[in-house]
């Protein structure tokens, strides 16, 4: 496997998770993204219309989280192929596989280990 691909994978993907996260949430000054309010019309009577923008605020925010953990995984990876610690499972130091790497180019962990939660 040649880790310079991957990079260059990893870095796709950031880009990509990068532009997702712009689309539904805000930046803060500590690189942090929460989701954007939805209520264009802070007036709105209908409960129903405050009920769907809620609605899309909540899907909004469970997206922005999810998003932001991917983008972390991949930040962690990319800082590993820097240090040249990239493709060694973190609970046993053991090489992890070129196949699962070539699915998950993020993956932490060996298949053995990929249950375990390392954070």
């Amino acid at each position: 496997m040649k880790i310079e691909e991957q990079k260059e994978r990893l870095l796709e993907e950031k880009k990509i998770l990068l532009e997702e996260l712009k689309k539904i949430s805000v930046k803060d000054s500590k690189d942090k993204y929460s989701a954007k309010e939805v209520l264009e019309n802070n007036d709105v009577n209908d409960l129903e219309d405050q009920a769907l923008e809620l609605a899309d605020f909540d899907n909004n925010l469970t997206i922005t989280t999810e998003l932001q953990k991917q983008l972390q995984e991949v930040e962690i990876t990319l800082e590993k192929i820097e240090k040249g610690e990239y493709g060694y499972c973190e609970v046993c130091g053991e090489k992890i596989s070129d196949q699962r790497l070539m699915v998950l180019p993020s993956a932490s962990t060996c298949r053995e280990h990929m249950e375990i939660d390392v954070e």
